[in-house]
């Protein structure tokens, strides 16, 4: 994994998440289905990830699409608080 994001459209995305204390790290994945996984790591637990989070590239290419992507992880990012 890496700790640099490996496109620089997702950086946005996840600055909410790091806002809060969290660390991203990005995996790319290659092969049939070629994209990024976003491990989010919680800041009392860092070396668990408490989720991982599919990114692939044709989300991030509009609006609607990163809006989508970025809510989807904040709401991913409360309910694993909630839980």
């Amino acid at each position: 994994m890496q700790k640099q994001c490996p496109d620089s459209r997702l950086d946005y995305i996840v600055e909410g998440i790091k806002f809060e204390g969290a660390r991203v790290e990005y995996q790319i994945v290659e092969g049939q289905d070629p994209g990024w996984v976003l491990h989010v790591f919680e800041p009392k637990l860092p070396n668990t990830a408490m989720f991982k989070y599919p990114v692939r590239e044709a989300d991030v290419h509009d609006g609607d699409s990163r809006a989508r992507l970025r809510s989807g992880l904040d709401c991913a990012w409360r309910m694993a608080f909630m839980d």
